[in-house]
């Protein structure tokens, strides 16, 4: 019985395939490929502060003083920063011989005394290191200074842009050091290792216009230190005086002002800017 109703079904029509059925045989197209995953993008950079003008510019060895080289080669070698500063790097840029050659560093007035058996640590206000030679020379080595803004009048911040300065003891980085210094070509340092001009006022530009400029407000600058329109004074046959800082001083604000603004006059200062 069994194989009889098998034989009825193989002979049996077969039914026809529905549309629903045809299309199960039918196969599906191939699914299309995943995108690829987007790999994760590197995390931004930490914003790095605006830095110094680099210039590359080599001033020969027989133009510094080699007692100076010295000791700047010696506080690098102790991994403290270490550069010539002041006039002296002005001074050589505009090829003159420098009379003093001055150090700026972020060693301690305590850590330059360790590394130097002739140093000697001068000053209550502003404390800084003497070294000696045998000569008689003396070598002049700075610690980098900040601003210190609980003794600023008003509680102001250490960046405030007047920049007078009330408190020479708080040592900072080197650029609040070079901030601090009363003219912009006073500003820049020369880095002897690697023979690069470090600029954070644009002293360069100045100094290739012969130009004396303030750090700040003039009237700021000189209401901190009066003694720094002599200064000025004394540069005039090598360069000139900002227009903005001639007029300040020839309205003579202030009783020393107006007797430091009777010895420019003698001197002639004011006549080729005006």
């Amino acid at each position: 019985m069994l194989r009889r109703i098998r034989d009825l079904l193989k002979r049996s029509p077969k039914a026809p395939r529905t549309r629903e059925a045809q299309g199960a045989d039918v196969p599906e197209p191939p699914a299309a490929p995943a995108p690829p995953v987007a790999e994760a993008s590197p995390p931004a950079p930490v914003p790095i502060r605006h830095g110094p003008r680099v210039v590359h510019h080599r001033i020969e060895p027989a133009e510094l003083d080699q007692d100076a080289v010295r000791i700047l080669q010696r506080l690098t070698r102790f991994d403290h920063a270490a550069y010539l500063v002041g006039g002296c790097v002005r001074d050589l840029l505009l090829g003159r011989r420098p009379k003093d050659f001055d150090i700026g560093t972020s060693a301690t007035p305590r850590q330059i005394k360790r590394l130097f058996s002739n140093c000697r640590i001068i000053g209550r206000r502003f404390r800084l290191a003497h070294v000696y030679f045998q000569n008689g020379k003396i070598i002049e080595v700075a610690t980098f200074r900040a601003y210190d803004g609980d003794e600023a009048e008003g509680g102001a911040e250490p960046g405030r842009k007047d920049l007078l300065i009330r408190e020479d003891n708080v040592f900072g980085s080197v650029e609040e050091d070079a901030l601090r210094r009363d003219f912009t070509i006073n500003a820049l340092l020369y880095d002897v290792g690697s023979c690069n001009v470090l600029d954070h006022a644009d002293g360069l530009s100045d100094l290739r216009r012969r130009l004396v400029r303030t750090i700040g407000d003039p009237e700021v600058r000189f209401r901190e230190d009066p003694i720094r329109i002599l200064r000025a004074i004394k540069n005039v046959p090598t360069v000139t005086i900002a227009t903005g800082q001639v007029h300040y001083l020839e309205e003579g604000r202030g009783p020393t002002l107006v007797l430091l603004h009777g010895m420019g006059a003698e001197a002639g200062l004011w006549a080729p800017v005006v």
